[in-house]
């Protein structure tokens, strides 16, 4: 499963290219070389703090943890999965 987190309001931003930024993590650029999007390909891997210090590399708001709550619930679910009891 892979997540998405757009960056700005209009959804026609086309994408120019995307960067590896960080371990699950893939940015799209506009042809401007603005950010216009985060992929996430190992939500399992990202907590609230990884993708607000990430937001603030791209000069982007840090998000509250009710805004990306099924992302990070979604990570809280699958470290309990693989927690013993």
């Amino acid at each position: 499963m892979a997540a998405h987190l757009h960056l700005r309001k209009e959804l026609k931003a086309n994408v120019a290219r995307t960067k590896r930024e960080s371990d699950g993590m893939l940015v799209d650029y506009d042809a401007q070389g603005a950010p216009i999007g985060i992929e996430f390909v190992a939500p399992s891997k990202m907590s609230l703090e990884k993708i607000n210090s990430q937001l603030r590399s791209l000069d982007q708001d840090a998000a509250s943890n009710d805004e990306l709550w099924p992302l990070v619930n979604q990570t809280s679910r699958a470290a309990a999965a693989t927690t013993p009891p």
